[in-house]
């Protein structure tokens, strides 16, 4: 006896095309997540890169100042809302007679909690005047 019943067709099922749906779904909210984190640190890494040369700018500032003559300043960064910048000097003790700055010059931001976080500094030493600065040896 024949059996009855519907006969077997060629395709998909709609439940075969919701679990597709589905998987295709994940992977493409997986990769906008992903897509979301870099496009974050990059600009994180393009704030960073900007920080550092406004700081290596007021570096060249501070040294180019006359012995002794170091402005101490601080101020905002032209458009950047939040962003503020110092410059700074003061004595540094050491062994010799001579006279030692540490110069430091630095970038500050508003991180994403509201807190202001350092986002470049730059420091060196520089020697004030005399023989020994100049780099000519006592007689």
């Amino acid at each position: 006896m024949p059996k009855r019943g519907r006969a077997a067709r060629p395709g998909l099922t709609l439940i075969e095309v919701l679990v597709a749906l589905f998987i295709l779904a994940t992977g493409l909210l997986a990769a906008l997540v992903a897509q979301q984190e870099y496009l974050r640190q990059f600009g994180d890494l393009q704030e960073q890169s900007e920080a550092a040369e406004l700081a290596r700018g007021l570096m060249a500032e501070l040294l180019a100042a006359p012995d002794g003559g170091f402005p101490q300043k601080r101020g905002d960064v032209p458009g950047r809302a939040g962003w503020t910048w110092t410059q700074s000097a003061r004595p540094y003790p050491t062994f010799a007679d001579q006279k030692t700055y540490l110069l430091e010059a630095a970038v500050y931001g508003r991180s994403a909690s509201g807190e202001e976080a350092c986002l470049a500094r730059l420091q060196t030493l520089r020697l004030m005047g005399g023989a020994a600065a100049a780099g000519k040896a006592e007689p």
